[in-house]
């Protein structure tokens, strides 16, 4: 948005009072009244060619995009590490909550 100039004076002052006009009367235009109803021939009608087509939605996500749902909830809790145990996590996998989930899913098959 540009900035408006130090001398800028809107045309209009913000307490101006603008008086109501009505529009002159144009004749021909307002002479003009429709019919109350129109009458309607179904045998005149013409059958939709697109009805029964498949109708494709705009926007949103494609069927399956997205994140996966975990199999089982994941509980965050803090783990305190000796940087050796640390480097011991990092061998097995470098995400060391994943390195954690699969010693305890080994112990687990024991």
């Amino acid at each position: 948005m540009k900035k408006r100039p130090s001398d800028y004076k809107p045309r209009i002052p913000r307490d101006a009072i603008i008086e109501f006009t009505e529009t002159p009367h144009i004749p021909g235009i307002d002479d003009y009244e429709l019919p109350a109803e129109v009458p309607l021939d179904p045998k005149k009608f013409r059958p939709n060619p697109f009805a029964g087509r498949v109708q494709f939605k705009r926007g949103g996500a494609r069927k399956g995009a997205g994140r996966k749902p975990a199999p089982e909830p994941l509980i965050a809790k803090k783990v305190y590490l000796y940087p050796r145990h640390l480097k011991l996590f990092q061998k097995i996998d470098k995400n060391s909550s994943a390195a954690i989930r699969k010693l305890a899913d080994a112990q687990n098959m024991k």
